[in-house]
């Protein structure tokens, strides 16, 4: 079997980390990347429209802006490629709509999001002692987090879309489905 060709679009600190993995692996090779200044891989363009148009790809891994994830995504998945996104999959309802309907038109192409702490030890310790009844159950939670970037130059969508939905999909994972959910900003 040949190796997957992926195509990553956003070399920030998430696409480094995905651009570590890809090097480890031999059942894949990254042969595209796509961000306005870094330039990785073999082939490398300034605009992801470049890099799903021009790139002989299998797949693509979404690392880029949290605004621009709806519709990089969907225009992946309206190739035919599968696609691997670290984001959110948007900032809208209306954007998960669409991008719902674009997987839905895309045929065998698969669509994943990645919350890789699912599997960081302390969750996974602590998703055991949950589950596994030693303590009684769990009646609450409470999630706390700080943010450490700038508002200002954050291209992710904010403090929410940097931790906020993680954590919250953590909590789910941990606790099962909410009854009751409170904020305080």
């Amino acid at each position: 079997m040949s190796a997957t060709r992926i195509g990553l679009i956003g070399t920030g600190i998430a696409g480094q980390n995905r651009i570590a993995a890809l090097q480890e692996r031999r059942d894949c090779v990254l042969v595209a990347t796509s961000a306005p200044g870094d330039s990785f891989g073999p082939l490398h363009f300034l605009e992801p429209a470049g890099l799903l148009l021009r790139a002989d790809l299998d797949a693509v891994i979404y690392a880029g802006p949290s605004r621009d994830t709806a519709r990089i995504v969907s225009a992946a998945l309206g190739r035919g490629l599968s696609v691997l996104s670290t984001r959110p999959p948007g900032l809208s309802v209306e954007d998960v709509i669409k991008l719902r309907q674009a997987e839905a038109d895309a045929g065998d192409a698969v669509l994943q999001f990645s919350f890789p702490l699912h599997y960081h030890g302390s969750v996974t310790t602590a998703k055991a002692l949950t589950r596994g009844g030693s303590f009684g159950r769990l009646v609450s939670m409470r999630g706390i987090f700080a943010y450490i970037r700038e508002p200002k130059l954050s291209g992710r969508g904010g403090v929410l879309f940097d931790r906020g939905m993680q954590m919250l999909d953590l909590m789910q994972d941990l606790a099962g489905p909410f009854v009751e959910v409170k904020s305080m900003i």
